[in-house]
Formats: C-alpha cells, sequence, structure tokens
C-alpha cells in the first residue's frame, strides 16, 4: 500500500508533560525541527501537514464512570498517529517516538500501528523461507549421499534430535510418508547442524599416537594439524567455517527472531537482512558445486560414526543372543534380492530404530568378528565407487526368531 501508519499511544500517567490537550502537544511537536520539511498547523483537525505525511494528535477521552468523583485510570493519554508515504514515514518513527518519550516525558508508551514494520517484515520474511529450506535441501542431499541414510543419528546433536522426536506429530499431512527429522528443527539448529561439521572426527589414540612421534618443532605441528583434518572436515571448514557462514547465519537467525517475535524494523535491517541472504545463498551454493569432488574414505565414515555415542542417549544394550536374531533376520530379507547386510544400515538405522545403544552394538560386532561368530567384509557400494562394510554370520546354527 502506499500510505503507511504509524501510530503511538502516549500515556501521560503522571501528569507530568504539560501537555493539557491535544493542540498543546501539537505546537509542542511542531517545534521540533528534525521532523518537519515545510510544517503547517490545522487547529481544527489538530493535524501537523508536511510534504508527504501528516501527524494527527487526538486526546482519549477517559472511560464512562457511574462515580463521577473518579479520577481516570491513566491520568492523560493521546493518539499521535503519523501517515504517509512508506519512504517519508519510516525515517521519522524514532524521532518521534523519541521526542514524546524524553522530551514530553510520556510514560508508558505504545506503538499500537507500525505499517512500516509490516512492509519491512513482509520483505524479510520470504529472504528467511529460501535460505533455511535451501540448507535443509542442502543438508539432507549432501548427508544421505556420503554418509548414508543414517546420516541423522550419525550428526544430529543430542538435543536438536530430540525437539525433532518431540515435534514428530507436527506433520500431519505428509509426516507418515517421509523422513522430516531436519523440517522439524529451528533455523539456528538447521545451522548448527552446518557449521559443527568442521569438528575432528579422529579418534583419540590415534591423535596420541601422533603426537608421541611428532618430532619438536614448529613445521611439524602445523604438518600435523593440517594432517588430522579428514577429507569431511576440510570440506565444511573451506566451504563454511572460512567463509564465515556461521557469523553470517547468527546473524540472520537475529532477524528472524525479530519476524517470529513481531518486533519494529528499521530500513537498516531489510538492508542488512538483503545483504546477508545474498552472501549466505552464495556460501550454500557454492559449497554444492565443490561436493562433487568430495571423497569421504570408509575409515573417515568409521571414525565419524565412533564420535556421536552422545547424540544417542536413553539406549538399550543389546545381547548377543539379540544381536545375532536381529541380524539373521535381515540376512533372510536381504537374501531375497542377492543383497547384503551393511554393518552401518544394521547397527545405525536397524538395531537404533529397535531401541538398543549402536555404541554397545559396535563393540559387541567387534567381539563377534574376532571369535569368528560373524565375519565383517567390503563388498562395492552401489551408490559410489567405493567399498562398504557389510557383515554376516559364520556360525551356520544362527536361526533367526520370529
Amino acid at each position: 500500500m502506499n500510505e503507511h501508519n504509524f501510530e503511538l499511544l502516549a500515556v501521560d500517567h503522571r501528569t507530568s508533560t504539560g501537555c493539557d490537550n491535544a493542540t498543546s502537544l501539537m505546537h509542542s511537536l511542531r517545534g521540533v525541527s528534525r521532523l518537519w520539511t515545510n510544517p503547517r498547523i490545522d487547529e481544527a483537525t489538530t493535524t501537523i501537514n508536511d510534504d508527504g505525511y501528516q501527524v494527527t494528535i487526538a486526546e482519549i477521552a477517559p472511560p464512562n464512570s457511574e462515580d463521577e468523583t473518579a479520577d481516570a485510570p491513566f491520568g492523560k493519554a493521546f493518539l499521535v498517529r503519523m501517515t504517509g508515504t512508506r519512504d517519508a514515514v519510516g525515517p521519522l518513527r524514532q524521532p518521534l517516538t523519541e521526542n514524546l518519550k524524553d522530551r514530553q516525558r510520556f510514560d508508558p508508551l505504545y506503538v499500537v500501528r507500525d505499517d512500516v514494520s509490516h512492509a519491512i517484515a513482509s520483505e524479510l520474511y520470504p529472504l528467511l523461507y529460501r535460505l533455511e529450506n535451501l540448507l535443509r535441501g542442502y543438508l539432507i542431499k549432501f548427508m544421505t549421499v556420503h554418509l548414508g541414510p543414517g546420516w541423522w543419528n550419525v550428526t544430529a546433536p543430542e538435543d536438536v534430535a530430540l525437539k525433532a522426536k518431540q515435534r514428530k506429530g507436527n506433520e500431519r499431512v505428509f509426516g507418515k510418508h517421509i523422513d522430516n527429522a531436519t523440517y522439524l528443527i529451528d533455523f539456528g539448529e538447521v545451522g548448527q547442524m552446518i557449521y559443527e561439521q568442521t569438528s575432528g572426527y579422529l579418534k583419540r589414540e590415534d591423535i596420541v599416537k601422533k603426537i608421541n612421534q611428532l618430532p619438536e618443532t614448529v613445521d611439524a605441528i602445523k604438518e600435523l594439524k593440517a594432517e588430522l583434518q579428514t577429507n569431511y572436515q576440510k570440506f565444511f571448514k573451506e566451504s563454511f567455517a572460512d567463509q564465515d557462514f556461521k557469523t553470517k547465519w547468527q546473524a540472520f537467525e537475529a532477524l528472524r527472531n525479530k519476524i517470529a517475535h513481531n518486533n519494529l524494523f528499521t530500513a537498516e535491517d531489510l538492508e542488512q537482512g538483503q545483504q546477508l541472504s545474498a552472501e549466505i545463498e552464495e556460501v550454500i551454493n557454492k559449497a554444492d558445486e565443490r561436493t562433487a569432488t568430495l571423497i569421504i574414505t570408509r575409515q573417515e565414515r568409521e571414525a565419524i560414526q565412533d564420535t556421536v555415542s552422545e547424540h544417542t542417549p536413553g539406549l538399550r544394550s543389546i545381547s548377543e543372543e539379540e544381536f545375532l536374531n536381529e541380524l539373521k533376520q535381515q540376512e533372510d530379507y536381504f537374501a531375497q534380492t542377492n543383497g547384503f547386510v551393511g554393518v552401518t544400515r544394521f547397527i545405525r538405522t536397524h538395531l537404533v530404530s529397535k531401541g538398543y545403544n549402536h555404541v554397545a552394538a559396535y563393540q559387541l560386532l567387534q567381539e563377534l568378528d574376532a571369535n569368528g561368530v560373524v565375519e565383517v567384509y567390503h563388498v562395492p557400494n552401489p551408490y559410489s565407487d567405493f567399498e562398504t562394510a557389510a557383515i554376516r554370520t559364520v556360525n551356520a546354527e544362527v536361526t533367526a526368531t520370529p
């Protein structure tokens, strides 16, 4: 709309303003030079007209009372309405508010309508919606392709995973058909899922071994730091951390919170939001372009999985009998299609979905493999050029329990 209104309710609760009526307040505001270019007073309507906008003051009458001697509950109160183009009204909202509060001493002072903030928020929201879902889509595609369908259990922090679980019923139409965990978390947490991926994934014992063998020189330390970064970590560091993604995302999150909480906006907010949106979108798109060149080894995938035991609290340990029974059922199922039981899918998706702790399951797998009860072997990955770990029973007497 061309006409924008900014309306304040100015209350003189302590009768300290010196403005007895709308006319006196009008003349007082007329004297504030930074509010006007070519002011013209209309006494009949208590309005100050200027080029492109006007300010109208109306006194609020006290409510009717059966007790004629009762005092008004608010002292004096005025509605001060500025009306005009967005370009005219927008910059004058702050000086008008400041004058009524600090110079005129109205207390309390309320904003009851702000069409300029509404317009700015309406322009920012599509940018917010686009950015948030652009990153969600990127995250889902990247993690599924490079870490597999169980990526959420691998990468989601405990509090984030819990929030998604609690909100599972929010999506009533598509939720029963899709895995929508990524769409059940907030803007800040979607960003967190990205910039937390720059933490290292090498096992502690590997790092200790390297340090013990390290020459005590500056160059050796620099070389170790570079070596400790996996391809996965380097990718997220170069694509996101080095592009100041976290700072930019959190800055836009502050604007997102203002939109969500119906706060007031300035022209600077809009300018910042537009700039941040363009910069963040560029970071995501460039990262997407680099994804095709990323190589994550099987060892790196396993190292990533070994670091997330804290992400699945409260799950129960699995016994050898339960482990072998679940494995046999999966072997029978995949035998129908000449397939295999992938270690990652079996433990991190199948067993975790049944309430078993994946860390305990991995430990049991190592014991069973060492004792020759099961065999871990590697097969070509149907979704990439790299091999993937598979598992099968060795003891022919193992039978699945229905």
